[in-house]
């Protein structure tokens, strides 16, 4: 699946649209510009956690939290417990990701308790 991604990436399109792509997800490269979507379920996890290979904080990411669309940038914490810091969102969803950097990024969403 990595490899199709990167295919994508490189010949077909300055922007990416991957319905195809969920959470976690790790080293997706972004160009300026780009634009990821990616589904996401919280399950038994707790927290989502997006962020970019640098410490700045970088990207525009929007996700859905009771009806509504919220947005927010990266590095960011998406969370479904009050018990965590973070943003909240709902159980499951799509979020997306865009790089509105110069420079491309590298971009990870992971799972985390």
């Amino acid at each position: 699946m990595k490899k199709l991604f990167i295919f994508m990436f490189y010949f077909l399109s300055p922007t990416i649209f991957a319905a195809t792509l969920s959470v976690p997800f790790e080293n997706v490269i972004m160009q300026s510009n780009d634009v990821i979507q990616a589904n996401y379920n919280f399950g038994v996890f707790s927290t989502i956690f997006c962020f970019s290979n640098n410490t700045q904080t970088v990207g525009i990411i929007t996700w859905p939290y009771a009806g509504q669309m919220m947005s927010g940038s990266l590095p960011i914490v998406l969370k479904t417990n009050p018990i965590f810091s973070g943003s909240f969102a709902d159980p499951m969803g799509t979020i997306t990701i865009t790089n509105n950097q110069p420079d491309f990024q590298i971009i990870s969403c992971l799972f985390a308790y």
